[in-house]
């Protein structure tokens, strides 16, 4: 007999089943309430853990777009997390007001030479 999406529904519902359904709420919350506050990392982690547990369900077609969707914000946040270490890196001790350089010397200008004059060697005929 093939199983169908309308089949799965006229079972009894076990302990197991209603149980997964509470974690696919507090799922479905955590992913709402990270997306909200602009968390990438916690959405990635709801969304991927959210289509595992659809995949328990054995609904498989509709978890694996929560899987991608989860892998896609876990590795946007790993790349974001990357450039803000070398941002922060670049920034110098302080952190907040950008890289201390000192000013480059202009490579036209030679600058007077103040201080005892070294004497030419005098000149030798062969």
């Amino acid at each position: 007999m093939v199983s169908t999406l309308g089949s799965k529904a006229t079972k009894p519902t076990s302990q197991v089943d209603s149980t997964l359904v509470l974690v696919l709420f507090g799922l479905a919350f955590i992913m709402l309430a990270s997306a909200w506050f602009r968390k990438r990392l916690f959405l990635g982690v709801a969304c991927a853990l959210y289509g595992l547990s659809i995949f328990n369900l054995h609904y498989w077609e509709f978890g694996v777009p929560y899987l991608l969707i989860g892998s896609w914000y876990l590795v946007r946040a790993y790349r974001l997390g990357q450039k803000l270490k070398l941002a922060k890196a670049d920034a110098g001790p302080s952190g907040s007001e950008g890289p201390v350089r000192r000013p480059q010397p202009n490579k036209r200008y030679t600058p007077p030479v103040t201080g005892p004059v070294k004497p030419k060697p005098p000149k030798t005929d062969p």
